[in-house]
């Protein structure tokens, strides 16, 4: 079981290539202020395609695993 989807694999691939296309986005997670990197690609003339690839840690998130068990 995974829930990495093809944008997922698709924003990392150009995160590793060196593709320049990357910025910090300001947001919320939860309804907290954050911050995520994201990958910007442009779809269509003046419309871009937003892809967060990692969200900043929040004070109350809690990552876990597919079985519910918290990480260290």
């Amino acid at each position: 079981m995974t829930n990495i989807i093809e944008d997922h694999k698709n924003a990392f691939e150009a995160l590793i290539s060196g593709d320049p296309n990357f910025a910090l986005v300001s947001c919320f997670v939860d309804q907290k202020p954050t911050t995520a990197i994201c990958h910007i690609k442009e779809i269509q003339s003046g419309v871009f395609h937003v892809a967060p690839v990692f969200v900043a840690i929040t004070d109350n998130m809690n990552l876990t695993d597919h079985d519910g068990v918290s990480t260290q």
